[in-house]
């Protein structure tokens, strides 16, 4: 019984110890980064494609997003309970198309500091209003503070007319997306 007793203080005071330790690492992003939340997303009209009822997301107004100005928390939920996660910034987005399917996609970043580097860029195009269209995405590596690159468009679909793109972190962490309208 002394034993278990034993054992059961010594990992009690590494618990401690280890949620201390993020406990700490949570108040020092505090005061740096915001916290953050999506609403969730608005969807157009729901068609009927197939038998399948399709419900496309409502399509962006403008044809260029800032940047967050730096790292952001996001709230989390699990088993052991709720959090904040430090995620990277959303990028800026702006796109062109540069023929019917090819759109040049560029986006930059205010800030980027050690604690949110990504590795790399998700970027994506899409015809929003086509019922079966899905994204055509690539995932291009982090290089720094601005980046352009080009992504095709299938033939069998019709021509994208929308951009977005977000960022992912080593371990997983994503920033929100940004959306715009492809300009032509």
């Amino acid at each position: 019984m002394l034993r278990l007793r034993i054992v059961l203080s010594v990992s009690l005071v590494f618990l401690m110890a280890a949620c201390g330790a993020s406990q700490q690492g949570a108040e020092a992003g505090e005061d740096l980064y915001p916290v953050v939340t999506d609403p969730p997303p608005e969807y157009g009209e729901t068609v009927t494609v197939g038998g399948a009822m399709v419900s496309k997301p409502v399509k962006p107004t403008e044809y260029e997003m800032e940047p967050s100005p730096s790292c952001e928390r996001q709230p989390y939920k699990s088993a052991s309970g709720n959090g904040l996660m430090i995620i990277p910034p959303r990028p800026g987005l702006s796109a062109k198309a540069v023929s019917e399917r090819s759109v040049e996609v560029s986006w930059w970043f205010e800030e980027v500091p050690d604690d949110c580097r990504p590795v790399s860029v998700l970027v994506s195009i899409v015809a929003n209003d086509a019922p079966s269209a899905t994204p055509t995405t690539v995932t291009v590596p982090y290089s720094g503070e601005t980046g352009t690159t080009t992504v095709d468009y299938p033939e069998f679909l019709p021509p994208p007319d929308v951009a977005l793109t977000s960022t992912v972190m080593a371990r997983g962490q994503r920033s929100r997306t940004a959306k715009v309208l492809i300009r032509r």
